[in-house]
């Protein structure tokens, strides 16, 4: 009966995640070659340079894929020298099939505002900044919203080349396709929610896990909460670093899964090889 009733709960814990808005999944994937990117989907677009020389066992995650030069590229995330990137790389230097990935789509047209400004190779301050100042007035397209922020497609006119940034979304004139896309926040029904520091919130399973969400900040700036794993076999503490007040997919070392918000608990699913294999645990205030 137990497990009757955690698969019901899990089931209704997928429904509810899947009508939510979230942050961009991610698949953890190993390198194949060294990280050879583009800002874009394509060898038209500028090149932010090659990672990661000693490649073997360097684990990237995968956002998603885009077509370009008749082959499949795949966005991923890492992390090189103390700063954090998103880049595009060919398919065949991650060991995941990208059929796995979500395909991009372009949700509406922008004009850069007439003003100094410079990208992020992510959504957000914490990811590594691009020196080289926009164009003034710069005409693209809009392929992602994630935090308030977007990803820019356009043709750099200082050097004819084809880019991609991350840019706050008030920097551009945006005509959306469809409506701008709503984000999800959740709700905490807790006094503190609009503390920007939402510090020592604990979260308890009936096991002895617990989990602390040791920073929680406004859109656009870096959180983190750590996991207490208590019960598999000895003590294991798992940092998670998210987006603002959005929780979705994480990976930290060798531990991977996702954290979801409902109401005022929170629902992990966490794999540590070796140690718990995608154990589902459902964490009551």
């Amino acid at each position: 009966m137990k497990t009757h009733r955690f698969f019901a709960f899990f089931l209704c814990i997928c429904l509810v995640l899947a009508a939510v808005p979230a942050l961009a999944a991610s698949y953890p994937t190993q390198l194949t070659m060294r990280l050879s990117t583009r800002t874009g989907p394509s060898a038209s677009y500028t090149e932010p340079g090659t990672f990661f020389s000693d490649w073997e066992g360097v684990t990237v995650n995968a956002l998603s894929k885009a077509q370009g030069n008749g082959v499949w590229w795949v966005q991923v995330e890492f992390t090189y020298g103390g700063q954090m990137y998103r880049a595009y790389t060919g398919a065949k230097r991650i060991s995941l099939d990208p059929s796995v990935l979500p395909a991009e789509e372009t949700l509406g047209v922008a004009t850069l505002s007439n003003v100094n400004v410079s990208g992020r190779y992510g959504p957000g301050n914490h990811y590594a900044s691009i020196p080289d100042a926009l164009p003034a007035y710069a005409d693209g397209s809009i392929i992602a919203y994630e935090n308030n922020w977007v990803q820019f497609d356009f043709t750099d006119s200082n050097t004819g080349m084809k880019r991609r940034v991350w840019l706050p979304a008030d920097k551009l004139s945006i005509n959306w396709y469809g409506g701008q896309p709503s984000q999800s926040t959740p709700n905490y029904n807790n006094p503190n929610y609009n503390n920007p520091n939402y510090s020592n919130s604990i979260y308890y399973s009936g096991d002895g896990t617990w989990c602390e969400l040791q920073e929680h900040n406004l859109p656009g700036t870096y959180s983190y909460m750590n996991i207490h794993l208590y019960g598999y076999r000895h003590f294991y503490n798992v940092p998670v670093y998210m987006q603002g007040r959005t929780f979705g997919y994480f990976q930290h070392e060798n531990a991977s899964g996702f954290a979801a918000f409902m109401g005022d608990s929170l629902y992990i699913e966490i794999t540590v090889p070796g140690l718990c294999d995608a154990v589902g645990i459902y964490l009551g205030k």
